[in-house]
């Protein structure tokens, strides 16, 4: 009998240290290989929370869902979420971010789109946005305040892939590691480029910001979300960082 109470007390334990984190499909920063969760963001994310005693159930869904779910308490935590004022009323955010995300626009490779610096030629462009996404800086502004032609919204970056060599839009947005990598496995490597600023041969760089693994307030506590600061602040200073980045280099 004292065996049995044993085993469900320790089975008890065991289940209160497992997470589910929920994230979107975005190699090679998150991605699944044969039913397995890989990418930098991933491996960064399970190394801390092991380090901490925990293991992890890793999900993919859209990222509106995704959002939804944290938001919900149905899920404890999101990985690679930026910070806006809005997700702050449901996430506690670590002091650590696990990546800096820069954004981008892409158009089919055989057309001379470009982008005006402050966008004065949007509203001639329509432009492919992902459900969920929030982008930052002027990019961020500019879609708000509507001067683009119009807003097409797609729920991944395939999608915005496919679309954009269909001519469905002219361009779209995404994460320049992202979306290279993709393009390169669907066999668009060449068919897609980076949008240009207007006048100018440089590559428009339209938004940068850190994302997080955003926790649950529903579900985490502020004290779980400390130490998982201290742990990953550890993790880059001894090299484990950057031991991660370059396995998927």
């Amino acid at each position: 009998m004292k065996r049995i109470m044993l085993f469900m007390f320790l089975s008890t334990l065991i289940y209160s240290k497992s997470l589910t984190l929920v994230t979107l499909e975005s190699p090679p920063l998150e991605y699944l290989e044969e039913g397995i969760a890989k990418g930098t963001n991933i491996d960064i994310v399970k190394e801390t929370l092991n380090r901490m005693g925990y293991s992890v159930n890793i999900k993919f869904v859209p990222w509106k869902r995704a959002l939804l779910m944290v938001k919900e308490g149905l899920a404890d935590g999101i990985i690679d979420a930026a910070y806006t004022k809005d997700r702050d009323k449901y996430l506690h955010y670590p002091k650590e971010e696990i990546h800096i995300e820069e954004w981008y626009a892409f158009k089919k490779s055989d057309t001379q789109l470009t982008l005006d610096e402050n966008f004065e030629n949007a509203k001639n462009i329509s432009l492919g946005v992902s459900r969920g996404f929030i982008y930052g800086g002027k990019i961020q502004k500019a879609i708000e305040n509507n001067m683009f032609k119009f807003l097409d919204k797609t729920y991944n970056n395939k999608q915005n892939i496919k679309k954009v060599y269909a001519g469905r839009f002219d361009m779209f947005l995404g994460v320049k590691i992202t979306i290279l990598n993709l393009a390169n496995t669907m066999g668009y490597k060449d068919k897609i480029s980076i949008v240009k600023m207007t006048g100018t041969n440089e590559e428009y760089l339209l938004s940068s910001s850190k994302t997080y693994l955003g926790f649950s307030k529903k579900n985490i506590s502020k004290t779980l979300v400390d130490n998982f600061s201290k742990v990953l602040s550890q993790i880059k200073k001894d090299g484990t960082v950057n031991k991660i980045m370059k396995k998927y280099n």
